[in-house]
């Protein structure tokens, strides 16, 4: 992966509550507004927008399953808009609200503990 866009893709995950923009990544990653695009999806299979709402969803993902904090926090923290919007993001991501993927991961979890299984 070309230096640039991996140096750009911890930026994106140090800082998910930044409204990022593509002249704010393109910029990061020293490369023009007009080829930056094609030059980050070359490298991640995803065009900017997506993927940082591919990584701030697998950032919330985790916080479900690792912390209490409520739904509305943990959308805060990855830096969506509000709580309707990551609801509906998460659940056409992962088909499940996070609310049922973090009742479903709880669950599966106990689970596993009482199979004696470790996670």
């Amino acid at each position: 992966m070309d230096g640039r866009i991996f140096d750009l893709r911890d930026d994106l995950l140090k800082d998910l509550k930044h409204d990022w923009t593509v002249d704010e990544m393109a910029e990061r990653a020293g490369l023009s507004v007009s080829h930056f695009p094609t030059v980050f999806k070359t490298h991640t299979h995803f065009s900017p927008g997506a993927y940082l709402k591919k990584i701030r969803l697998d950032s919330a993902k985790h916080l479900l399953e690792t912390t209490h904090d409520h739904v509305d926090q943990i959308a805060t923290k990855v830096g969506m808009p509000d709580e309707s919007h990551f609801a509906r993001d998460f659940k056409i991501a992962y088909n499940v609200t996070p609310t049922e993927y973090r009742r479903q991961f709880n669950d599966d979890l106990q689970a596993n503990r009482e199979n004696g299984e470790e996670s």
